[in-house]
């Protein structure tokens, strides 16, 4: 990479890879809650939405923008995942998903001094974080 001109890129799933996802589940469910990376970073939300449209079996399908990457959005996925396991409905769920989404925060610290960054290589520029979440 340090040679290359061309840097690597992402890529979202196909709408078909999403719509199949949802077709397995739906085997086992009628309502399925899937939380996206932040539509701010990628366009898998906007796929994920479409490819509710392209499901075979009837499901009621709610796509969430995290509005996170990361852990950040993990928090938000287990946190979610707990209220749909403690019997909460579809609406309840997407409630405590949404209330996580406004407590969780990133906090970006510069631990490693920038001189040794130098020293130790170039995958130690990259800066270490903290991501926070408050119950």
């Amino acid at each position: 990479m340090k040679t290359s001109k061309v840097l690597p890129a992402t890529s979202v799933p196909p709408p078909a890879a999403f719509a199949g996802a949802y077709d397995k589940l739906a085997e086992k469910t009628n309502e399925i809650l899937a939380i996206s990376l932040t539509s701010k970073l990628s366009g898998t939300y906007q796929v994920a939405l479409q490819a509710a449209g392209l499901m075979k079996r009837q499901c009621h399908v709610e796509v969430l923008d995290s509005q996170w990457a990361v852990m950040a959005q993990g928090f938000i996925t287990i946190a979610a995942a707990k209220a749909a396991q403690s019997g909460a409905s579809l609406d309840e769920v997407l409630d405590v998903a949404r209330d996580t989404i406004g407590r969780v925060d990133i906090y970006v610290l510069p631990l490693i001094p920038l001189n040794i960054c130098n020293v130790v290589g170039p995958s130690a520029k990259r800066k270490p974080f903290l991501v926070h979440y408050s119950r």
